[in-house]
């Protein structure tokens, strides 16, 4: 098993020269480390402490260390000018980006995962009901929350700018210090270490504290999961001379014994933080009338973990290991009863939930269902969707099974459409959508001709530019999880297509479903489709033009299943 070695830190506060030599003497005699995360702030919040960073001459002077660093987001306005990309394109405070030869700003929030299979969850900025460049806000949490339970896999590391309040309950004995730190603590932190359950947990304080593990199941009433360590980390030369640094060895999780994994022990404490389901005043946000649609979802927490790969990989190994690895995890919980996998708010394609539209519904398998669209653009057209919840394709991409699923029904569909003189197309679009929905329409082979060029004639045409992949990679070495994308796939012209959604085509959509301008497409896959270039049947962009009565629904999804019979392998 690989173990890696971490040395993390309390706020730096422009104290470069300090924090580097430090780290350098720290590795040389208990290296070497395999990356540093800093929690807290990089830098001051004086622009004259941060001249040695700021200065270009200056920064040349300082001796930073050949170890990856991992910073957190600007606390302050006056910090905000020193986080600048390094690549010289706008500072993205979103997706993080590299400010200096390993030096990383992760972002405001998201999962750092490497090729080791480690795991990072990470929250930047100051506690605010206002969302900007230098705040965190209840949506952020819940956001950062969704995107750790769309996967199996345990989240090994969580840093946070703040300490989680009220973690010395169940603590027979609490240093004055300890409570301090506690009581100066955020409940939206501690809300987001309940809902992770992260084996370590690293924030930023006045006083170094560390706490006793403590548990994050319920005895005898849930299955063991792994303890949680705390440790607050004071900054650099405090007047207190508390501790600032800390090194830990870590196997990631993966690559580690369940039985193993989850040990409690010896003076593991119950866990401190106590929530029930907050997230509950959202389910009225999604119309159910949309079911097996655009899923016009108006979501009011931001894009999860929209996040470039940092240049310096903590590994060095490869530029694509930085990914929200959907990891298998135990085969007993992959299956659609996973609580883990069941989201926050209700969904109305997981289903498992009793308002899901069953009439609708083709073939169930094991991880999957095919189910037929409100309002489908041609006969035949049908959806493949997870039994349980998953944001995007992208998202549970290293669920290997549910993806193995996936590719049967692909093909069974393709199988199918070839009865009709017709090839499939697949698209998915990963913007205003809940639950991962990959649509699959029947096109005329005749239709198909110069498909790529058409495709981009289409797409240029609307202000968009869709980029090939090349046939032997798949969406993930191209787009790191959370991030908004359209995808259309074509497996008979050897064609996968992708556009990632920007920031600035991210704006509200109106209840019509339709965009207003500059912003991106709610229903581009149907018209890059209906156009005449291809389809010719521009009057059915619109699925609510196109929508049927439950009773012709009823109909209509008996005579696909019928006919599709043959090729439901789910049968078998």
């Amino acid at each position: 098993m690989s173990v890696l070695k971490i040395l993390t830190s309390g706020s730096v506060n422009g104290k470069f020269a300090t924090f580097f030599d430090r780290i350098n003497k720290v590795n040389q005699k208990n290296g070497p480390f395999d990356m540093i995360l800093v929690v807290g702030s990089f830098f001051s919040d004086s622009p004259e402490v941060n001249q040695d960073w700021t200065d270009p001459v200056k920064r040349l002077s300082l001796n930073i260390p050949q170890i990856p660093i991992y910073i957190l987001g600007p606390q302050s306005q006056s910090q905000l000018v020193c986080y600048k990309d390094k690549g010289g394109d706008k500072p993205n405070f979103e997706s993080g980006f590299e400010l200096s030869e390993g030096i990383t700003f992760l972002g405001k929030k998201g999962i750092l995962t490497g090729s080791s299979g480690l795991r990072i969850a990470y929250l930047s900025g100051n506690e605010s009901s206002e969302a900007t460049d230098i705040t965190y806000t209840k949506e952020d949490v819940r956001s950062l929350v969704q995107l750790a339970e769309s996967s199996t896999a345990p989240i090994d590391v969580l840093v946070t700018p703040r300490s989680p309040h009220d973690f010395v309950k169940y603590l027979d004995f609490i240093p004055p210090e300890m409570k301090i730190v506690s009581d100066s603590g955020s409940d939206l932190i501690s809300r987001l270490a309940y809902h992770l359950k992260p084996r370590y947990h690293f924030a930023a304080g006045d006083y170094y504290s560390e706490r006793r593990p403590y548990r994050n199941h319920v005895v005898l009433q849930e299955s063991q999961r792994p303890v949680t360590r705390f440790y607050s980390l004071a900054a650099i030369d405090n007047p207190n001379k508390s501790k600032w640094l800390y090194a830990f060895n870590i196997i990631p999780s993966e690559m580690v014994d369940r039985k193993e994994l989850t040990k409690q022990h010896e003076g593991t404490t119950e866990r401190p933080y106590s929530f029930a389901n907050e997230w509950s005043e959202k389910e009225s946000l999604i119309s159910k009338d949309q079911f097996f649609y655009d899923a016009n979802y108006q979501e009011t927490s931001r894009q999860m973990n929209p996040r470039k790969g940092p240049r310096r990989p903590y590994d060095n190994s490869n530029q694509n290991q930085f990914r929200d690895n959907s990891d298998d995890g135990d085969r007993q919980n992959k299956r659609h009863h996973d609580d883990r996998q069941k989201p926050q708010i209700k969904c109305w394609f997981c289903l498992a939930s009793p308002d899901v539209e069953k009439h609708l519904i083709v073939s169930i398998g094991e991880l999957c269902y095919l189910a037929l669209p409100k309002g489908g653009l041609i006969d035949g057209h049908c959806l493949i969707l997870p039994v349980s919840h998953h944001r995007s394709y992208l998202e549970s991409s290293e669920n290997q099974e549910l993806v193995h699923e996936v590719e049967k029904f692909k093909k069974a569909i393709g199988d199918y459409f070839f009865t009709k003189d017709c090839i499939p197309v697949f698209f998915e679009r990963n913007f205003r959508s809940y639950h991962f929905q990959l649509q699959a329409v029947p096109v005329p082979k005749d239709c198909c001709d110069s498909i790529e060029d058409k495709l981009e004639q289409l797409s240029s045409s609307k202000g968009l530019k869709l980029k090939s992949i090349p046939i032997e990679m798949e969406l993930r070495d191209v787009l790191s999880p959370g991030i908004p994308y359209f995808y259309i796939e074509i497996p008979d012209a050897n064609l996968k297509m992708f556009t990632q959604i920007k920031r600035q085509e991210r704006g509200a959509n109106d209840n019509s479903g339709k965009s207003q301008e500059g912003q991106f497409p709610i229903q581009f896959g149907r018209e890059l489709l209906a156009d005449p270039l291809i389809l010719n049947i521009p009057h059915r962009i619109d699925w609510k033009s196109c929508s049927l009565s439950k009773e012709e629904e009823i109909e209509e999804t008996k005579k696909f299943r019928e006919s599709f019979k043959p090729f439901d392998f789910t049968l078998e």
